[in-house]
């Protein structure tokens, strides 16, 4: 049995109402009004219901259509070609000292006064190619060892192909790994990217590129170049844990989401988002800004052209897209400097953060930045050809949001969004984030929760504790599911024992080429089954790079799940879950026992 979308909005509904007077004309399911802001003058519970109420379905996905892909097509087509007609228009005074400023900036970010480029170099982009963890034109699958082991090489010219050859040979292995390839797998050279979509909402999928794999290679070097740019210039770590005033932050996302809470209480920051930044750095730009060292690496390894759906090739007036390796750090680097630029201007002492909190920070094309230096940001944004989005920054008023967390008066007040329902693990995910949202919030969920609860054991959905993932199962007190005999103490590990939902990762084994043509033969994929080859230095090179494990190799496909048998000693424990950070375990009790009551 499924749950019903429409029904699941009638009783958040029904639970939501009480809260406030001021929603009592119902948004519509799909309405437009469900992006818009609630009143800001209104309490915390009731701002964070109506939020809830008009957002849940944001990112709601039944069935991928034509029409969501063709949405996608023309926005990407359209940003392509605003891309090819920037031209820089300085039409002030303070535009000229912003644009000579971001452009000082950015040069000081990148390039030693006497020693050429710091952080990028043909060495260290060697040093660090990766094959990335997408997927890429030719390859048969996203692994490493379908990529250099087992399928054709591409990229976007012979001399690029011949140049990762050349260099292959200092690493031996490597080198033997592409010479024992099937002599059927032709390396060849394409014009450039490939466009793809990918599921994003109801009314719009998501555009990504592929890549040719040696381009992909040489994109991840220059990756790590800027990413070590962005650490040591603007303290802006990617990966890093790090402890500031005794508070730990276990990424650069969490340090965004701590100034946007701060911005919420006292205004004294701005968060910034912006329309498809990824596909908005336009090669017009980067010819202007960036020095020539940066730019030469950039033009050479990135596509000139994109194939579309239908087999058109058009030309990319947009220097890279989602899809190639260092878009990212490249446009996060860019927008520090906005920042940095404004800063400078204004004569506000750029903090970095090195023993406290800095006073901006920059993941992608989330930007926090200090409010008086907003309308400074904007305006140099605007001037490199980038689009503000107006419903998603904020400059005024005590809501912020930034990478996921939305704040009103310094409390979290995002929404769950619910992608899909079909399944019973979409099910079991959906009560369990309202229940964490329930809690959080100190919001009843009455006949939500109930309405899922007796869906969840029409279709037999096991109980599971709270430490396990959302997707295994429903978040039960442990007397309910002992009350619904769900569990048993299993005396010999004196522990309860409990089914669960466990997703099945399909592997190919390398012990040796009979157990490799075992599993290869038993693949569901007919890709695998036809195209794979055994390679002995493939295998090797991917054991010791680390991605095989246990001598297997994973390779993507739909998510699938089984029931298994788990154990637990401390069945209401929420350790190791993020979805119930910062909520104390009462509160969890409450919504729980209310959903068990409601359903």
């Amino acid at each position: 049995m499924d749950a019903c979308p429409v029904a699941l909005y009638s009783h958040l509904y029904t639970d939501l109402l009480p809260l406030s007077s001021e929603f009592i004309h119902r948004p519509e399911f799909n309405s437009d009004q469900r992006g818009e802001l609630p009143e800001v003058n209104q309490s915390v519970p009731s701002f964070t219901a109506d939020r809830m109420l008009r957002l849940w379905n944001k990112k709601y996905f039944s069935s991928r259509s034509d029409a969501c892909d063709s949405a996608a097509l023309d926005k990407f087509l359209s940003f392509n070609q605003r891309c090819e007609e920037w031209e820089l228009t300085l039409e002030t005074e303070l535009d000229s000292l912003l644009f000579g400023e971001f452009k000082s900036c950015l040069r000081k970010a990148l390039v030693h006064e006497y020693y050429g480029l710091k952080y990028v170099s043909e060495s260290s982009v060697s040093l660090n190619m990766r094959v990335g963890p997408g997927s890429a034109i030719g390859a048969l699958d996203t692994s490493e060892y379908s990529k250099l082991a087992s399928s054709p090489l591409t990229a976007t010219s012979s001399c690029l192909l011949d140049y990762f050859k050349r260099i292959s040979c200092d690493n031996p292995l490597l080198k033997e790994a592409i010479d024992n390839r099937d002599p059927y797998m032709q390396d060849y050279v394409v014009q450039g990217n490939k466009l793809a979509f990918v599921p994003k909402n109801d009314t719009i999928s998501r555009t990504i590129c592929i890549e040719p794999s040696v381009n992909v290679l040489f994109q991840q070097g220059v990756r790590y170049g800027l990413e070590t740019c962005l650490r040591k210039e603007y303290n802006i770590d990617f990966s890093d844990f790090r402890v500031i005033d005794g508070v730990a932050y276990s990424s650069q996302q969490d340090i965004n989401r701590r100034l946007a809470q701060i911005g919420s209480v006292d205004g004294s920051y701005s968060t910034i988002d912006l329309a498809s930044a990824s596909d908005s750095i336009s090669m017009g730009l980067c010819k202007k800004v960036l020095p020539l060292e940066i730019l030469n690496f950039l033009i050479r390894y990135r596509s000139p052209s994109v194939t579309l759906p239908d087999g058109s090739v058009r030309e990319l007036h947009m220097v890279s897209s989602m899809g190639n390796a260092f878009t990212f750090p490249l446009q996060t680097l860019l927008f520090s400097c906005v920042v940095h630029a404004s800063y400078n201007i204004l004569d506000i002492k750029l903090d970095k953060g090195l023993s406290s909190l800095p006073n901006f920070t920059v993941f992608g094309d989330d930007i926090v930045c200090l409010s008086k230096a907003y309308d400074f940001v904007i305006r140099l944004l605007k001037i490199l050809g980038f689009v503000p989005n107006d419903k998603k920054s904020f400059n005024s008023g005590y809501f912020r949001e930034s990478c996921g967390h939305d704040y009103y008066h310094g409390h979290r007040c995002e929404p769950v969004y619910i992608r899909d329902l079909s399944s019973n693990q979409d099910i079991a995910s959906a009560y369990n984030r309202l229940v964490a949202w329930s809690a959080r919030n100190a919001i009843p969920l009455a006949s939500t929760l109930g309405y899922l609860r007796k869906i969840a054991r029409k279709n037999n959905i096991p109980c599971v504790p709270c430490h396990e993932a959302c997707d295994a199962g429903i978040y039960s007190t442990f007397d309910y599911a002992k009350k619904t005999k769900q569990i048993y103490f299993d005396k010999n590990t004196f522990s309860y024992a409990y089914t669960a939902y466990a997703s099945h990762v399909s592997s190919i084994k390398f012990d040796s080429p009979e157990s490799f043509q075992e599993s290869k033969n038993s693949s569901s994929s007919k890709k695998i089954r036809k195209l794979l080859r055994y390679n002995a230095a493939g295998v090797l090179f991917s054991g010791i790079s680390g991605s095989l494990r246990d001598s297997s190799m994973a390779y993507r496909q739909a998510t699938k799940y089984r029931k298994v048998v788990r154990k637990s000693s401390c069945w209401s424990s929420t350790y190791g879950n993020a979805i119930f950070n910062g909520v104390g375990a009462d509160s969890i009790y409450r919504s729980l026992w209310l959903g068990e009551c409601s359903g």
